[in-house]
C-alpha cells in the first residue's frame, strides 16, 4: 500500500513536471514571436520613389548627348523667318543665312551657369541685317568671326535651353527650334537640323566650261595688277584698276572702278583721281567697297554714286603685287610691302578699319609677292607667288595662320604659281593663277642668252577644301594659244568669274576689250 501511494506520489510528481516544462515553452515561443511582430510593425517599408532631381539630370544628360552626339555635332539653319517693325520676312534661303553654321560641343564652359551645359561655336559666315525694311536690305556682304558661348538649360527643364542672345528648344535629334535676338526689337526664329557631309560644298569633278559673262574695255590689264569682287548683296562683279588713259585733265592716274549689274548686264565706272600704285585688291565689308592700294585704302558705296572716303598708311607701307583678306572690320594685307629696300616683304600686316590704324599682325617664313589669300573661319590662307617682285621661281606653298593659336602652318599645291587670285565659296577657296615659263634662247638660234625671257602664260585653276585641307586641280575649256591667261577672279552664286586674255594693240584712243568668263562650280 505504502508502495502504490509512492508510485502515485512518483507518477503525479513527473506529470506536474511536464506539464510545467511545456509551459514554459509555450511561454518562450509565444514572447519570441510577440518580439517578432514587433520587430515587424517598427521596420518601416522601402522607399522606391526616384529623386526628382535625379531624374532631371539624366534627361538632361540624354538631351546633352543628343545634341553634342555626345562629342562635337554641327548643325545647320534650315528656316529662319525675321520679324521686326516693318513687318515679317522668310529670310531661309538667304545667302548670309545658308552659310550659318552652329557646333555644339560636350564641353564644359567657363562661364555656364549649371551642371549640365557645353558650348556653342556659332560661326555666322555673313552678317544679317535684322533692321532691314525690305528681305533685300537683310542680305549683307560683311563676313564675320565665329565667336564661342555656353549653353546651358533654362531651369528644370530637359528641352529648353540658352546661350547669350539665343533661346531654343530640343526636340529630338533632328529638330532644334528656337528666337535669336536681332538689334532692336527684332527676332529671328530658326529651326535648326543636323548638318551632313553632303551639305557642304563639294569640289568640282566635272571640267569647268567657260562662256562670256561681259567685256570689260580696258588698257590697264596686262602688266598691271587689278582687283575684282564679286557681291552677292547686289548680285554685282566690281573690278579695280588705275586707267592711265583715262586721266582727261586731271594730272594724277584715276583709280577706275567698273561695275557689272548681273540682273541688267549694265557696265558702270566710277574714276577717282588720285596718284597711287597700280596694284588694287578689292573687298566688300559691311556692303562698302574697300579698295586696298598701294598707299591707301578707299572705301565706295556699292552703286558708285559718290567719291569714296579714303585712309592712308602713313608711310608705315609701300604696297606692290600685295595680297588681302578679310574679316568683321580689319583688312589683313599679305606681302608686296616694298619697304626702304624696295625688297618685297615677309610681314601680314593688319589694318583696322574702323581705326585706320595698321600693325604688324605675323611674319611669313619667306617674303610673298603676287600671292593672294582667302580667310575662311578663323584662319587666313595664302597661295603660291614669288620670293622676289616679278620673280622667275613660283611657289607651291600654302601658309595657314592660325588667328585662335596664332601659329604658322604649311601646306603644299601640286604646282607652282607665279601669281594667284583666289575667291571663298563656303569651305572651298577656289585659286586661280598663272604659271609662266621661261627661255634662255627668246631668238632660238641655239645660243643661250645671258638672260630669261618670259615664252608662255598658262592659266590655271584648283581648289583648296579647310575641311580635310586637301587640294585638286581642276580641267576647264580654257585655251591659251597666244599666252591668254587670267589676271583677276571672283566668285559669287556658285560661280566663278575670270578676268580673261591677252595684251593687244590697239588704236591711239581706244581700249582693249577684255574677256570676263564665268563657270558654274557645282
Amino acid at each position: 500500500m505504502k508502495t502504490k501511494v509512492l508510485h502515485l506520489l512518483a507518477l503525479m510528481t513527473f506529470t506536474l513536471f511536464i506539464i510545467g516544462c511545456d509551459n514554459d515553452e509555450t511561454e518562450v515561443i509565444e514572447t519570441e514571436q510577440q518580439e517578432q511582430e514587433q520587430e515587424e510593425i517598427v521596420e518601416p517599408e522601402e522607399d522606391t520613389t526616384e529623386d526628382p532631381s535625379e531624374i532631371l539630370a539624366q534627361e538632361q544628360q540624354a538631351v546633352l548627348s543628343s545634341l553634342t552626339n555626345n562629342d562635337q555635332k554641327v548643325w545647320k539653319i534650315s528656316e529662319a523667318v525675321l520679324t521686326n517693325d516693318s513687318g515679317t520676312f522668310d529670310i531661309s534661303n538667304n545667302f548670309n543665312v545658308t552659310d550659318d553654321e552652329l557646333i555644339f560641343t560636350n564641353e564644359v564652359f567657363v562661364s555656364s551657369k549649371t551642371d549640365s551645359n557645353g558650348t556653342l561655336e556659332w560661326r555666322p559666315g555673313n552678317f544679317i541685317e535684322t533692321e532691314a525694311t525690305t528681305i533685300e536690305e537683310t542680305m549683307v556682304d560683311y563676313y564675320e568671326s565665329p565667336f564661342k558661348s555656353a549653353f546651358d538649360f533654362v531651369g528644370e527643364s530637359s528641352s529648353d535651353l540658352e546661350s547669350p542672345g539665343f533661346t531654343f528648344t530640343y526636340i529630338d535629334e533632328s529638330t532644334i527650334t528656337g528666337t535669336v535676338l536681332g538689334e532692336g526689337s527684332s527676332t529671328v526664329a530658326i529651326t535648326l537640323t543636323p548638318k551632313m557631309a553632303s551639305d557642304y560644298v563639294q569640289v568640282p569633278t566635272e571640267a569647268l566650261s567657260f562662256s562670256t559673262a561681259f567685256s570689260y574695255p580696258s588698257n590697264a590689264v596686262s602688266g598691271f595688277s587689278p582687283g575684282m569682287i564679286g557681291s552677292n548683296s547686289s548680285n554685282s562683279i566690281f573690278i579695280v584698276t588705275r586707267e592711265g588713259q583715262m586721266t582727261g585733265t586731271e594730272f594724277a592716274n584715276p583709280e577706275r572702278i567698273t561695275r557689272f549689274d548681273n540682273e541688267t548686264g549694265e557696265l558702270t565706272d566710277k574714276l577717282f583721281f588720285q596718284s597711287d600704285f597700280v596694284s588694287k585688291q578689292l573687298h566688300i565689308i559691311d556692303n562698302k567697297l574697300k579698295v586696298v592700294g598701294g598707299q591707301y585704302i578707299n572705301t565706295y558705296d556699292l552703286d558708285l554714286q559718290t567719291d569714296p572716303t579714303s585712309a592712308s598708311y602713313d608711310g608705315q607701307i609701300i604696297l606692290s603685287r600685295h595680297g588681302s583678306a578679310v574679316i568683321d572690320d580689319e583688312i589683313f594685307i599679305v606681302g608686296g610691302s616694298l619697304g626702304d629696300t624696295q625688297n618685297i616683304g615677309d610681314e601680314i600686316y593688319k589694318w583696322d578699319d574702323l581705326n585706320s590704324s595698321l600693325t604688324i599682325e605675323t611674319i611669313m617664313p619667306e617674303a610673298r609677292s603676287g600671292a593672294r589669300a582667302e580667310i575662311v573661319q578663323n584662319k587666313l590662307y595664302v597661295f603660291g607667288g614669288t620670293e622676289e617682285a616679278f620673280g622667275q621661281n613660283a611657289k607651291n606653298s600654302i601658309y595657314i595662320y592660325d588667328f585662335e593659336s596664332r601659329v604658322m602652318s604649311t601646306e603644299t599645291m601640286p604646282s607652282a604659281l607665279h601669281f594667284t587670285y583666289t575667291g571663298k565659296y563656303e569651305n572651298l577657296i577656289i585659286v586661280s593663277g598663272q604659271i609662266k615659263s621661261f627661255t634662255d634662247d627668246a631668238d632660238g638660234d641655239g645660243n643661250p642668252d645671258d638672260f630669261l625671257t618670259q615664252n608662255g602664260n598658262d592659266p590655271y585653276i584648283g581648289v583648296y577644301n579647310t575641311l580635310n585641307n586637301e587640294f585638286t586641280e581642276l580641267t576647264t575649256n580654257l585655251t591659251s594659244p597666244e599666252n591668254e591667261t587670267i589676271h583677276s577672279m571672283a566668285v559669287i552664286n556658285g560661280k566663278i568669274y575670270i578676268l580673261y586674255g591677252q595684251q593687244e594693240e590697239v588704236a591711239e584712243g581706244e581700249f582693249q576689250n577684255w574677256d570676263v568668263l564665268v563657270a558654274d562650280l557645282n
